[in-house]
């Protein structure tokens, strides 16, 4: 559990930072 609590916190995050991204219009451009 340990292991996919941390991946599934890893995958939010990054998807957090994608989010952000996008509401700042750069996201098209940041893989």
């Amino acid at each position: 559990m340990k292991k996919r609590s941390a991946t599934f916190r890893r995958e939010t995050k990054e998807t957090l930072i994608g989010i952000s991204l996008d509401l700042d219009g750069k996201g098209e451009n940041t893989v």
